[in-house]
């Protein structure tokens, strides 16, 4: 019991680290490339998580996993979503209404195929 407590503390701390990570590399790539920078690097980090997502699925179902390795994709893929998350925070607040619509359909391409690949 004490170890899950540990596990689970391990994401609230990685959470106040990857959220505003991803924030800043939201503002940077902003710099270089504008808004269409920003929604590709936010296509890019959701399709890593998605990925690793499908990969810890994997790992459960393999006899020869350990919980370590387990363990340490599942964190990789907190990561990316927890990125993703403070990417899309930073495009909320500085962009124009015009590309709401754009990201709310990411959001919703990443929602509706995640679960489907996760079937392949």
């Amino acid at each position: 019991m004490e170890a899950a407590g540990a596990a689970a503390a391990c994401f609230g701390a990685m959470n106040a680290v990857a959220r505003p990570a991803g924030g800043l590399a939201s503002d940077a790539v902003a710099r270089m490339f504008g808004m269409r920078g920003r929604l590709w690097l936010l296509w890019a980090v959701q399709t890593v998580g998605a990925t690793l997502c499908m990969l810890v699925g994997r790992m459960g179902a393999a006899e020869a996993s350990s919980l370590a390795a387990t363990m340490a994709v599942m964190v990789a893929c907190a990561v990316f979503v927890q990125a993703a998350s403070g990417l899309t925070f930073g495009m909320l607040l500085c962009s124009p209404r015009c590309y709401h619509a754009a990201l709310l359909f990411a959001m919703l391409c990443f929602l509706c195929f995640a679960p489907v690949l996760s079937l392949l």
